[in-house]
């Protein structure tokens, strides 16, 4: 079973289970959706904004059929479910990112938190040690609010996260790399492979740990550059992008 992992340097791992990221992303998702939805109405006398914009898809010769909002409920799946970009005009939108943007403009910290690991566990977004009590925090709420799901493992996050302020605890996703690994350290020629395994864990982890510092994009934290202002690819928002197809003049 997949698991979001949070690990710290002294080797102690615990984990949140799989069907809480899933969770995760159909939130995000149905939350860009429903922003949408005022756009996706559709009918042969106005025609909805949105078959110009895909009209290189199936979506752009849909036939309007006589039941509410069918062309809106197929518009949304592809949305969830496509991975494909597309353009608004000389914008690139990712469907992908809106909905993490919008989660976050739009959620408390359980949210925010929600979308970052969504958006980030594999990547290995992390927390600094001095930071461990304020994710706690974050993760208590969640739990008590409810959209941090009983029975999915965070009750031992927390504790993780109260033992000390000593060392950043990183994520990971059980499915791909876990942390340290030799490509997040740098180490990425088939070369440098027997190098890595004859380090120790804590040199594997001090390595591996200074690269991941340099990536301004994954630390998770209570300043807003690393929480309520951060924004994924070129931040748009599905309320913004509600007012990009507003104002849309293409053909």
């Amino acid at each position: 079973m997949s698991a979001i992992r949070f690990q710290s340097g002294y080797a102690c791992t615990v984990s949140v289970r799989g069907n809480e990221r899933a969770w995760f992303g159909v939130y995000c998702n149905e939350l860009m959706t429903r922003s949408l939805k005022h756009t996706m109405w559709d009918s042969e006398e106005r025609p909805s904004v949105w078959r110009r914009i895909l009209k290189d898809t199936y979506l752009a010769d849909y036939k309007v059929v006589n039941m509410f909002d069918a062309f809106g409920n197929t518009l949304s799946e592809w949305l969830m479910v496509s991975g494909k970009k597309f353009m608004v005009g000389d914008v690139e939108i990712d469907p992908v990112c809106v909905a993490l943007n919008t989660a976050i403009v739009a959620g408390s910290d359980p949210v925010v938190l929600g979308a970052r690991l969504h958006g980030q566990c594999e990547a290995h977004a992390y927390v600094e040690g001095k930071n461990r009590e304020w994710l706690a925090d974050v993760i208590r709420h969640g739990r008590k609010i409810g959209f941090l799901r009983k029975d999915m493992g965070w009750e031992s996050v927390v504790e993780l996260l109260e033992i000390d302020e000593d060392s950043p605890i990183v994520t990971s996703y059980s499915v791909t790399e876990s942390f340290p690994n030799r490509w997040i350290a740098g180490l990425r020629q088939d070369s440098d492979e027997e190098a890595w395994y004859d380090l120790s864990h804590e040199e594997q982890w001090d390595m591996a740990m200074k690269k991941l510092g340099e990536n301004e994009f994954l630390e998770m934290g209570p300043d807003d550059a690393n929480w309520h202002d951060f924004r994924f690819d070129n931040g748009i928002n599905a309320f913004q992008l509600q007012e990009m197809l507003e104002d849309y003049k293409g053909e």
